[in-house]
Protein backbone atom coordinates (compact mmCIF):
# COMPACT_ATOMS: atom_id res chain seq x y z
CA UNK A 1 0.00 0.00 0.00
CA UNK A 2 1.40 3.34 -0.25
CA UNK A 3 1.24 6.59 1.01
CA UNK A 4 -2.19 8.34 -0.06
CA UNK A 5 -3.80 5.69 -2.18
CA UNK A 6 -6.63 3.91 -1.46
CA UNK A 7 -5.35 0.07 -0.23
CA UNK A 8 -6.96 -3.13 -0.66
CA UNK A 9 -10.51 -2.86 0.85
CA UNK A 10 -10.99 0.75 0.13
CA UNK A 11 -9.35 1.29 3.14
CA UNK A 12 -7.74 5.09 3.01
CA UNK A 13 -4.33 4.46 4.98
CA UNK A 14 -3.15 8.34 5.61
CA UNK A 15 -5.86 9.65 6.52
CA UNK A 16 -5.65 11.76 3.22
CA UNK A 17 -7.37 12.06 0.09
CA UNK A 18 -5.36 10.03 -3.05
CA UNK A 19 -2.99 13.06 -3.89
CA UNK A 20 -2.35 14.48 -0.21
CA UNK A 21 -5.54 16.67 0.24
CA UNK A 22 -7.68 16.12 2.36
CA UNK A 23 -11.34 14.87 1.09
CA UNK A 24 -13.08 17.27 3.31
CA UNK A 25 -11.35 20.33 2.41
CA UNK A 26 -13.11 22.38 0.46
CA UNK A 27 -11.39 25.72 -1.71
CA UNK A 28 -11.51 28.94 0.81
CA UNK A 29 -10.02 32.35 0.05
CA UNK A 30 -6.96 33.58 1.66
CA UNK A 31 -8.40 36.09 3.81
CA UNK A 32 -10.31 32.70 5.55
CA UNK A 33 -13.77 35.12 5.79
CA UNK A 34 -15.52 34.44 2.54
CA UNK A 35 -15.63 31.10 0.71
CA UNK A 36 -13.99 31.25 -2.69
CA UNK A 37 -16.30 31.77 -5.79
CA UNK A 38 -17.28 29.82 -7.95
CA UNK A 39 -15.41 29.64 -11.13
CA UNK A 40 -18.08 31.05 -13.26
CA UNK A 41 -18.54 34.04 -11.09
CA UNK A 42 -15.02 34.69 -11.90
CA UNK A 43 -15.39 35.18 -15.16
CA UNK A 44 -14.82 38.92 -17.35
CA UNK A 45 -18.06 40.25 -17.71
CA UNK A 46 -18.36 42.93 -20.60
CA UNK A 47 -20.70 45.97 -18.99
CA UNK A 48 -21.93 49.15 -19.10
CA UNK A 49 -22.22 52.12 -16.76
CA UNK A 50 -26.11 51.79 -17.05
CA UNK A 51 -25.53 48.09 -15.94
CA UNK A 52 -23.43 48.98 -13.21
CA UNK A 53 -26.10 51.63 -11.90
CA UNK A 54 -28.89 49.64 -11.80
CA UNK A 55 -26.85 46.56 -10.29
CA UNK A 56 -28.37 45.48 -6.84
CA UNK A 57 -25.92 45.74 -3.64
CA UNK A 58 -25.45 42.79 -1.35
CA UNK A 59 -28.11 42.35 1.39
CA UNK A 60 -25.42 40.94 3.49
CA UNK A 61 -23.26 43.81 3.13
CA UNK A 62 -20.19 42.37 1.86
CA UNK A 63 -19.76 44.45 -1.15
CA UNK A 64 -20.82 42.16 -3.97
CA UNK A 65 -22.98 43.63 -6.61
CA UNK A 66 -25.31 41.29 -8.81
CA UNK A 67 -26.57 42.09 -12.05
CA UNK A 68 -30.30 41.76 -13.03
CA UNK A 69 -29.23 38.71 -14.95
CA UNK A 70 -28.24 37.12 -11.55
CA UNK A 71 -24.46 37.22 -12.49
CA UNK A 72 -22.24 38.39 -9.79
CA UNK A 73 -19.74 41.36 -10.46
CA UNK A 74 -16.20 40.55 -10.44
CA UNK A 75 -14.27 41.78 -12.98
CA UNK A 76 -15.72 43.70 -15.40
CA UNK A 77 -15.30 45.34 -18.88
CA UNK A 78 -15.92 48.30 -20.30
CA UNK A 79 -15.48 50.96 -23.29
CA UNK A 80 -16.04 54.62 -23.39
CA UNK A 81 -15.16 57.75 -24.14
CA UNK A 82 -12.65 59.79 -21.45
CA UNK A 83 -14.74 63.13 -20.58
CA UNK A 84 -12.59 64.40 -18.10
CA UNK A 85 -9.29 62.96 -16.36
CA UNK A 86 -7.51 64.56 -13.05
CA UNK A 87 -4.30 63.41 -12.48
CA UNK A 88 -3.09 63.11 -8.61
CA UNK A 89 0.45 61.92 -7.57
CA UNK A 90 -0.63 58.70 -6.39
CA UNK A 91 -3.93 57.58 -8.64
CA UNK A 92 -5.29 59.06 -11.90
CA UNK A 93 -9.19 59.58 -12.01
CA UNK A 94 -10.89 59.31 -15.34
CA UNK A 95 -14.78 60.33 -16.30
CA UNK A 96 -15.75 57.49 -18.58
CA UNK A 97 -19.02 57.51 -20.83
CA UNK A 98 -19.99 54.71 -22.93
CA UNK A 99 -23.74 55.98 -24.36
CA UNK A 100 -25.38 54.67 -21.10
CA UNK A 101 -24.29 56.66 -18.43
CA UNK A 102 -20.89 57.99 -17.04
CA UNK A 103 -18.57 56.00 -14.22
CA UNK A 104 -15.58 57.45 -12.55
CA UNK A 105 -12.55 55.23 -13.06
CA UNK A 106 -9.46 55.02 -10.77
CA UNK A 107 -6.50 53.80 -11.72
CA UNK A 108 -3.55 53.09 -9.03
CA UNK A 109 -0.12 54.18 -9.88
CA UNK A 110 2.63 52.57 -7.87
CA UNK A 111 5.87 53.33 -7.04
CA UNK A 112 7.93 50.58 -7.90
CA UNK A 113 6.49 50.63 -11.64
CA UNK A 114 7.90 51.73 -14.77
CA UNK A 115 8.11 55.37 -15.13
CA UNK A 116 7.89 55.13 -19.24
CA UNK A 117 4.83 53.28 -18.66
CA UNK A 118 2.79 55.38 -16.39
CA UNK A 119 4.33 58.15 -18.45
CA UNK A 120 2.63 56.86 -21.47
CA UNK A 121 -0.96 55.39 -19.50
CA UNK A 122 -0.70 59.05 -18.22
CA UNK A 123 -0.72 60.95 -21.79
CA UNK A 124 -3.28 58.31 -23.27
CA UNK A 125 -5.34 58.47 -20.71
CA UNK A 126 -5.84 61.84 -19.81
CA UNK A 127 -6.65 62.66 -23.65
CA UNK A 128 -10.54 63.74 -23.16
CA UNK A 129 -12.31 62.37 -26.00
CA UNK A 130 -10.07 59.65 -26.68
CA UNK A 131 -11.72 55.63 -26.54
CA UNK A 132 -10.15 53.52 -23.49
CA UNK A 133 -10.76 50.07 -22.01
CA UNK A 134 -10.88 49.24 -19.00
CA UNK A 135 -10.56 45.97 -17.00
CA UNK A 136 -11.38 46.65 -13.34
CA UNK A 137 -13.77 45.80 -10.44
CA UNK A 138 -16.62 47.88 -9.42
CA UNK A 139 -16.12 49.49 -5.65
CA UNK A 140 -18.86 51.13 -3.70
CA UNK A 141 -17.03 54.23 -1.92
CA UNK A 142 -18.98 57.13 -0.09
CA UNK A 143 -22.50 55.91 -1.70
CA UNK A 144 -21.14 55.92 -5.88
CA UNK A 145 -20.17 52.98 -7.24
CA UNK A 146 -16.63 53.20 -9.34
CA UNK A 147 -14.55 51.29 -11.14
CA UNK A 148 -10.76 50.42 -9.70
CA UNK A 149 -8.79 49.72 -12.71
CA UNK A 150 -6.23 46.74 -13.15
CA UNK A 151 -6.13 48.09 -16.57
CA UNK A 152 -6.54 50.54 -18.85
CA UNK A 153 -5.42 50.72 -22.85
CA UNK A 154 -6.59 53.09 -25.85
CA UNK A 155 -8.82 51.45 -28.06
CA UNK A 156 -7.25 51.52 -31.40
CA UNK A 157 -8.25 50.34 -34.85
Amino acid sequence: CIIGVICRGGENMSGYGAGGFDNDSRGGSSDGNKPRRNYDDQTLIPVTCRMIAQALGDPSDQGDLTLKDGRSLHMIKIVGAVREADLRSTNLFVQLEDGTGLMQVKVWINDGDDPSAISQLRQEACREHSYIRVIGQVREFDGSRQIVANDMRPVTD
